[in-house]
């Protein structure tokens, strides 16, 4: 299972990636607003009269175009490479870069109007970071040796405050908003 996860998973973001490039390149004029509309983000109430500059289109698909790089450069090292941490080196990287592409893409939406722009955002970057987190604790239960118990207890204890600090933060927020104490 675990030989088939990491894979499948790497591969898709690269095939995602790689899509979003294509589609910013050779839709045309129209290519950015097909791939926010591919993402989820619906651009403006007018998409004939809102078009992205070319400065623009070029940023945002050299952006989704290094992250495919990343993704693939990190696909190839999971199944051809010869140690795990290099494989885990590389992932890290696409990770990171998938996230500075998902801002670069948040800064342009929230630049030109773009609506539903923040939940299909938080939507892809919760998705990222669900993906990582398990990649990365696979990819550690694979590294040669043994987990250490105390270092997983760690990790849960870790998640378990996170968990948390989260909804406190989000039940003094409601109450706030309520005028409750």
């Amino acid at each position: 299972m675990l030989r088939v996860l990491t894979p499948f998973v790497i591969l898709h973001f690269a095939a995602l990636f790689s899509l979003l490039a294509f589609l910013c390149v050779l839709a045309g004029d129209d290519g950015v607003s097909r791939a926010f509309r591919f993402m989820g983000l619906i651009y403006g109430e007018n998409t004939a009269i809102r078009i992205f500059g070319v400065s623009e289109a070029s940023v945002l698909a050299l952006a989704f175009a290094v992250c495919a790089v990343l993704f693939w450069w990190a696909l190839l090292e999971t199944l051809a490479g010869d140690g795990a941490e290099r494989a885990n080196q590389a992932l890290d990287l696409a990770f990171s870069g998938a996230v500075a592409t998902l801002t670069v893409v948040s800064l342009l939406g929230a630049a030109h109007d773009v609506a539903g722009l923040v939940p299909a955002i938080g939507i892809h970057l919760a998705a990222l970071l669900v993906s990582y987190s398990a990649l990365s604790l696979i990819g550690r239960a694979t590294l040669p040796g043994r987990i250490d118990d105390t270092a997983v207890a760690g990790e849960r204890n870790r998640v378990g405050e996170a968990a948390l600090a989260a909804s406190l933060i989000r039940l003094s927020a409601r109450n706030s908003a309520t005028g409750s104490d």
